[in-house]
């Protein structure tokens, strides 16, 4: 796959680790790689369609709570939002045997959000971070129609997901670190939806 790709950003650096940033970008996919179902045992391979576009947009932002009152110079929040708008086309071949003509790109969702709550204690080399992350619907694997043996199987979308994770490291010394990690901290179960 190759990647053309252009983008506009704007980003303003308002104190030590703050920022405010936008922007927008437009990718160009020539020959996109997509999981396809192959048959009716849902075997899936690997197939490039004609190409693909995303357009989009990016918000993001990031500051320190010391900047309300020194004693909460710890405590930092960070959010981000993305946008995306993306259409696959295909080739003649691909069309024909294709569930959906008209689709987003494989994997790629409509909107992707990121919040963070980071704590820091530099002094004991202490840090932790609580982060949440949200994603739109999106497409798993591309259907195939009926023809040829297969008896057709629609496209596979992945729900909206809801991921919150923490992160807590600790610096014992210099070059050595003890890290834990837990993920999925609301139980959020993974939904494939098909047909």
């Amino acid at each position: 796959t190759y990647i053309h790709n252009v983008d506009l950003r704007w980003e303003w650096f308002f104190g030590e680790t703050e920022i405010l940033a936008a922007s927008i970008f437009y990718k160009y996919f020539d020959d996109p790689i997509e999981p396809v179902i192959t048959d009716n045992n849902y075997n899936i391979s690997f197939d490039n369609a004609d190409s693909a576009h995303n357009f989009g947009g990016e918000i993001e932002a990031r500051f320190s709570f010391g900047r309300f009152h020194r004693a909460l110079d710890f405590l930092s929040l960070g959010a981000n939002l993305t946008l995306v708008y993306s259409r696959i086309r295909l080739s003649d071949e691909g069309a024909e045997l294709a569930t959906n003509r008209e689709r987003p790109m494989a994997g790629q969702s409509p909107f992707v959000a990121n919040l963070s709550l980071g704590f820091s204690f530099p002094d004991i080399g202490v840090e932790a971070i609580l982060y949440y992350n949200v994603f739109g619907r999106r497409l798993q694997e591309a259907g195939r129609r009926p023809g040829e043996g297969l008896v057709g199987l629609p496209d596979t979308y992945e729900e909206p997901f809801h991921s919150l994770d923490l992160m807590i490291s600790w610096e014992i010394i210099e070059h050595l670190q003890l890290k834990f990690t837990a993920r999925n901290l609301a139980y959020q179960e993974v939904v494939l939806e098909q047909g």
